[in-house]
């Protein structure tokens, strides 16, 4: 079943915020709290089934009084109302939150390049296991070689870009007939003009 505003986000003044009205009643507080009690009447809004049958209407009227006031009043409106309701956060709100903060749910990771950066941290804690810290991903390159070591290849070039300023080329090929990850021989050749 089709519903209308159920989890809908909603531009407002300087932000977005997201509202559910599941059902009749719902749909009646949610135009309360808006001050469009009076199409809570409407025969086109009267039911889920009409209002999403002029959902584009209803939308446009909805739309149009959500961007009279900022997230923050909407959110104090909606507090204790009955109706699902929330703010869509930019990341930097994400990652300022008060309560994402307190429950820890934001660490920080060295990355080789950029530094210190902030990433999401586990949701899911247990108090019997530690938390591990975040590794950074791989620089592009960096596992190329353990990688051809498991690759059952007769012969393999493969040119890998190490930084912008020197590129490298890896030469392998296998060193008995029986090839396992130990016979490979690798030998790298670094050319700057390559």
């Amino acid at each position: 079943m089709d519903y209308l505003i159920q989890r809908t986000a909603f531009k407002t003044k300087d932000g977005y915020i997201v509202v559910g009205a599941g059902n009749d009643q719902q749909f009646a507080t949610v135009c309360k709290i808006l001050n469009l009690s009076k199409i809570s009447h409407d025969p086109r809004y009267k039911n889920n089934q009409q209002r999403v049958l002029n959902r584009k209407e209803l939308i446009g009227i909805l739309s149009a009084r959500f961007l009279e006031e900022e997230t923050t009043k909407w959110l104090e409106l909606f507090e204790g109302s009955g109706v699902p309701y929330g703010p869509i956060n930019s990341m930097k709100q994400v990652f300022t939150d008060p309560q994402v903060l307190h429950n820890g749910l934001i660490m920080e990771m060295n990355h080789p390049t950029v530094g210190k950066i902030a990433v999401p941290g586990s949701a899911i804690k247990c108090s019997q296991f530690e938390v591990s810290k975040p590794k950074p991903p791989p620089l592009l390159g960096q596992h190329t070689v353990d990688v051809l070591k498991g690759v059952p290849l007769a012969a393999a070039i493969l040119r890998i870009n190490f930084s912008s300023r020197k590129r490298a080329f890896v030469f392998c090929r296998y060193t008995t007939a029986h090839p396992k990850a130990s016979d490979w021989e690798i030998n790298q050749k670094s050319s700057s003009s390559a």
